[in-house]
């Protein structure tokens, strides 16, 4: 009985639960996207963050949609063989959180006292910095102006 005790205790303290309520998690795969999956956990936290973003279209439709697209966009960094650094994650992090007035604690503060869980918003800045570097290696090179056309 007291190792039964101890492993329970030991489990709690290790995942953080002990005194907060047990939430259901649903981890089912709602899409695959090449060799990457879409759980319904991840539509559900991202419709939360899109939620408290305000953005203009909400829903876990509309997750479900820029969750794939997600995946694809962090696809075609890896076969360019573009990966995300913490450095880079953070600076993301930081200039998302600029854009709302915010420091990046007080976002993360807000979007985690609305529900959003860490690995969310994370998630989103991460493809979108891997994108953003996809775009400037591919597109950015085959791009020049002159300088009549900026006069």
């Amino acid at each position: 009985m007291r190792q039964l005790l101890l492993s329970a205790a030991l489990a709690a303290a290790l995942s953080g639960t002990i005194g907060a309520p047990v939430r259901a998690q649903d981890f089912s795969p709602v899409v695959y996207v090449n060799n990457a999956v879409v759980t319904r956990y991840e539509v559900q936290q991202r419709a939360r963050f899109m939620a408290v973003l305000n953005a203009p279209e909400q829903g876990e439709a509309v997750a479900e949609k820029l969750l794939i697209e997600d995946r694809l966009r962090l696809d075609a960094a890896r076969q360019m063989g573009i990966e995300v650094s913490d450095v880079g994650l953070e600076q993301g992090l930081s200039e998302f959180a600029g854009r709302a007035g915010m420091t990046t604690g007080q976002f993360i503060q807000a979007l985690e006292g609305s529900g959003v869980e860490r690995q969310a918003y994370r998630d989103f800045v991460k493809a979108g910095v891997a994108w953003r570097e996809v775009v400037r290696q591919r597109i950015a090179p085959a791009v020049s102006v002159s300088d009549a056309e900026i006069e």
